[in-house]
């Protein structure tokens, strides 16, 4: 049941609040749609905590992040365009997460999805 109802909201996320992206792995790029969100990260550094976020998350169907023909999880080095101003601009990201945590989070049923990047250029 619990698969079922992140597989529908996974579905109601990229069909109503979507936005297509461009994900590119070494030579290969994929289209996706995708939701946006963000995380907060608690990183250690040195004598104290220190708070940081991802510039943008991206969620998206597991099963759709396909390169070379196999589904594979997001990898530091996976490059996201993501279209976004009136006047034709693109947002680069890169993949990656502070404090060499690891770049994403599946969901517990593995439907979903969620990047953590920093945007690197607008242009």
């Amino acid at each position: 049941m619990m698969a079922w109802g992140t597989d529908w909201i996974a579905d109601q996320l990229s069909g109503h609040a979507g936005v297509l992206i461009k994900i590119t792995r070494e030579t290969e790029t994929i289209q996706l749609w995708t939701s946006i969100g963000q995380t907060e990260f608690a990183v250690t550094e040195g004598d104290g905590l220190t708070l940081e976020h991802s510039d943008r998350d991206f969620l998206v169907r597991a099963d759709q992040y396909v390169f070379l023909g196999e589904a594979v999880t997001p990898r530091r080095g996976d490059v996201i365009e993501e279209p976004n101003g009136p006047n034709n601009e693109t947002s680069t990201y890169h993949v990656m997460a502070p404090g060499g945590m690891q770049p994403y989070r599946l969901d517990p049923t593995g439907n979903l999805l969620r990047i953590h990047t920093k945007r690197v250029a607008i242009a």
